[in-house]
C-alpha cells in the first residue's frame, strides 16, 4: 500500500517498521491506520527529491527533507545524529520541508538504543487554537526525551496538545465523538464532532484551569522548529520542522 502512493520498497520498509511498532506499542491511530492519512495528505501529491545536508559542521546538520513523508526524514536525521555522537560526544541535527512523522518515541529510541541522551522536537502545521484564539494558530508539536539505562531507554514522548492529530482523525474516520473540552470548531466553539475539529481545531493540553501551560509548550516547539529550518509562509506556520539532540 505505501509503495502503490508512490514510495521506493526501502522507505516502505521505514515506514512499516514504525507502524506495526506503533501498533504493538498500543498506539491504534498511529499504527497502519496513518496509511489512510498518507495517501490523502496533500502533500503526497507535490514533487519530492531526495533527502540532502545542506548545512553541516562536526557536531551538526541542516537537512532538506525534499518534501518525503517525516517517517523518512527522521529516520535519516537520527542516523546523522548518532553519527555525529558517535564522532564527537554531542548532536544537533534539524530537518525541514518535509511533513508528519508519527511517533516521537520510535526515532527517540533509536538514538538512546546507542546509549545517547536524547531530546527531539517537532513543529507543524496549526491545528492547535490557543486559549482565548477563534482559530488554530499551532502546531500539535509533540516533545520527547530519551535516557538510557541498564534496563532499556525510557523515553518521555508527549504532544503539547491535548489530543493529537491522528486520534482526531481516527474518531472522524469511525464517527466517534472526542473527548469532552478537546475539540473545537471551525469557528471557535467548543465541539465533541470530530469531523468539526478537522476543520477548526484542538485545545492545547492541561485542560480549563492549566491551558496555559501546554499552550507555552507549544508555543516553544514551534520556535524550536524555525531553528530546524521550518518556513513561515504569509505569516502562518505552515511547515514542519524537525530537531534531534543527541549527548554521550
Amino acid at each position: 500500500a505505501v509503495q502503490r502512493i508512490g514510495y521506493t520498497a526501502e522507505d516502505a520498509r521505514i515506514v512499516v517498521d514504525q507502524l506495526i511498532d506503533n501498533m504493538l506499542c498500543g498506539y491504534k491511530f498511529a499504527g497502519l491506520p496513518r496509511i489512510l492519512a498518507m495517501a490523502g495528505d496533500e502533500k503526497i501529491k507535490d514533487a519530492r527529491t531526495p533527502i540532502k545536508v545542506v548545512k553541516e559542521t562536526a557536531v551538526s546538520a541542516l537537512m532538506d527533507g525534499g518534501n518525503n513523508i517525516g517517517y523518512v526524514t527522521c529516520y535519516h536525521a537520527a542516523q546523522k545524529a548518532v553519527e555525529k555522537a558517535k564522532a564527537h560526544g554531542i548532536a544537533c541535527v534539524g530537518v525541514y520541508n518535509t511533513y508528519y512523522s508519527g511517533r516521537n518515541a520510535y526515532f527517540v529510541e533509536q538514538i538512546v538504543k546507542h546509549g545517547y541522551v536524547c531530546m527531539h522536537t517537532g513543529s507543524n502545521k496549526p491545528r492547535v487554537v490557543p486559549p482565548g484564539a477563534a482559530r488554530a494558530a499551532l502546531g500539535t508539536n509533540p516533545i520527547a526525551y530519551g535516557f538510557p539505562s541498564n534496563e532499556g531507554a525510557i523515553i518521555v514522548d508527549m504532544g503539547t496538545a491535548a489530543l493529537m492529530w491522528g486520534d482526531v482523525l481516527l474518531h472522524a474516520h469511525l464517527g466517534e465523538p472526542l473527548p469532552e473540552g478537546v475539540g473545537v470548531d471551525q469557528h471557535g466553539n467548543p465541539t465533541r464532532d470530530a469531523a468539526a475539529a478537522v476543520k477548526g481545531g484542538v485545545a492545547p493540553f492541561g485542560g480549563k484551569d492549566y491551558v496555559y501551560k501546554g499552550f507555552g509548550l507549544s508555543f516553544a516547539m514551534q520556535a524550536l522548529g524555525l531553528l530546524a529550518g521550518s518556513a513561515i509562509p504569509r505569516d502562518t506556520p505552515m511547515d514542519y520542522g524537525f530537531l534531534f539532540w543527541a549527548v554521550d
